[in-house]
């Protein structure tokens, strides 16, 4: 439908039309449904956030079960090392997002997997300790590709 209203515009709504009974031409067949909400944890605290289609739970999730292996409180608020840790689990989490997860009503995200702390574990121990990851060499890990 984007299609038609960007080659269309506003001659869609010339005539008999009007925006209204457009939009409801639009999304009448649509269904609103509710979801369960995405949970983890990280040092015990529950986190809860938005669900697939919404992908910010999910890579919240993942940064934070990275950072759980990591000793933060005692490198210091705003240390380098502590800062170059959540770089590089933000780094990873996000390659993971853009490579697996989507709209749920197309794609089997595989949030089990991103909740793994085994796969945190996995991911922390490709992180280099002396020096910034670049973002093209990660690698797509053990996961279905899905969008």
């Amino acid at each position: 439908m984007d299609d038609v209203i960007s080659v269309a515009g506003a001659r869609l709504f010339i005539g008999n039309s009007s925006p209204a009974s457009f939009q409801y031409q639009v999304y009448a067949g649509n269904e609103c449904g509710e979801l369960k909400p995405f949970e983890c944890t990280y040092r015990g605290y529950g986190i809860v956030s938005a669900p697939p289609p919404s992908s910010g739970g999910v890579a919240i999730c993942e940064i934070l079960n990275i950072l759980e292996g990591y000793p933060l409180k005692e490198l210091g608020f705003r240390s380098a090392r502590s800062a170059q840790y959540q770089i590089e689990a933000m780094r990873h989490a996000y390659v993971d997002r853009n490579s697996y997860l989507g709209d749920p009503d197309f794609v089997n995200n595989p949030l089990a997997h991103f909740l793994d702390k085994d796969y945190a574990a996995k991911i922390r121990a490709v992180i280099a300790t002396d020096k910034a990851g670049v973002s093209r060499d990660i690698i797509i890990r053990d996961c279905i590709h899905t969008t």
